[in-house]
């Protein structure tokens, strides 16, 4: 407001309103950083540059006097500060590796919400899992082959997969409402000269088509690029792909809000599912997706913010029951791979004796 910030800090038993004069560069310096984050190249060859800008709009943003100790953090954004995932924040000077720089995120699990007023999920019923990989193999229109996009899911959850072909806006749109988890790995975009969409095999599914659904997911993950970026509109926020999929019903959303790398996606996400199927809160699941990123053995270049920051959780946060793939599935699984391995021990001797 004017040349101030206001930070309303709501908690259990207090209530604190809280301004902070800003400099006149004040929204220069969000804007800065805002275009930054998406920007691969910059922040490889420039790491510096973006310590020194992620602590900037810290030292303005966050109020750490007031949120001393606390583990978990919604947040209610306005304006520009809607398409700032916050966790990539820096919370001292630094410089040094990636992998190491002092992110929000080792702080706190951060979620955010469009407004105060949201639903919790429900945590009795387990749910199973729609998941959608339309081009692992084959493709259309020039969109690139998503390769390893299947890999995202994990075992232990039952899934029904809608893969190539069979991953059609009907099909999906049919099975949607009968599935408490909604997974997309796939290409999205969030408009510009067309309406914003994600695809599937046959076509794009537009936003108008979205909101005019009725999901009963408790999670959608829309494993895709710029799901949760788009115009801007007061009172509303930004009319992303993931703000259609909750306008529809869906009660939480794991979008992105830039063009993503596909390797550090399908880590974060099977990290993500992992932690949900033993328990956690689905915003601690996707911090420990972000932190497991950034101890895994991938290049340090790669731990910029640029492959990990891009998706947070909007909307209910809290566990989600999972419902796990049936036993006898399992165990087919492994007797599949003991008859590989015996198999192939025969082979070995065969050739050998020969």
């Amino acid at each position: 407001a004017g040349d101030s910030l206001y930070v309303l800090i709501i908690k259990k038993q207090e209530l604190t309103l809280k301004s902070y004069a800003q400099s006149p560069d004040f929204k220069q310096k969000i804007k800065d950083l805002l275009q930054i984050l998406p920007d691969r190249s910059f922040q490889e060859n420039n790491p510096d540059a973006y310590y020194a800008s992620a602590y900037t709009v810290y030292r303005m943003l966050w109020p750490s006097e007031h949120l001393q100790g606390i583990r978990k953090v919604k947040i209610i954004p306005e304006g520009p500060l809607c398409y700032l995932p916050f966790e990539a924040l820096l919370t001292r000077p630094y410089q040094g590796h990636y992998a190491d720089a002092p992110y929000l995120l080792w702080n706190c699990a951060i979620s955010y919400s469009w407004s105060a007023a949201e639903q919790s999920g429900n945590t009795e019923i387990a749910h199973r899992m729609l998941f959608a990989a339309p081009f692992e193999k084959q493709s259309r229109d020039n969109l690139p082959l998503l390769e390893k996009s299947s890999s995202e899911r994990i075992k232990g959850i039952s899934v029904q997969m809608l893969e190539g072909p069979a991953a059609t806006v009907a099909t999906f749109l049919k099975k949607a409402d009968h599935f408490g988890v909604l997974h997309l790995a796939t290409h999205a975009h969030a408009g510009g000269k067309t309406e914003p969409g994600i695809e599937f095999f046959d076509r794009t599914l537009n936003m108008p088509e979205i909101t005019a659904q009725r999901f009963r997911a408790d999670l959608v993950s829309l494993s895709a690029c710029e799901t949760n970026t788009g115009q801007y509109a007061d009172g509303a926020g930004v009319l992303s792909l993931a703000y259609a999929f909750a306008c529809a019903g869906a009660q939480s959303l794991a979008a992105s809000y830039w063009t993503v790398n596909e390797a550090s996606t399908v880590q974060l996400f099977q990290t993500f599912y992992t932690r949900l199927l033993k328990g956690a809160d689905k915003a601690q699941a996707l911090q420990d997706g972000k932190t497991s990123y950034l101890r895994s053995a991938v290049m340090d270049a790669r731990k910029a913010p640029y492959y990990w920051a891009a998706f947070v959780l909007t909307g209910a946060d809290g566990p989600i029951k999972l419902e796990k793939e049936p036993y006898w599935l399992e165990m087919l699984g492994i007797a599949v791979v003991a008859f590989a391995l015996v198999a192939g021990i025969w082979a070995m001797r065969r050739r050998r004796k020969a």
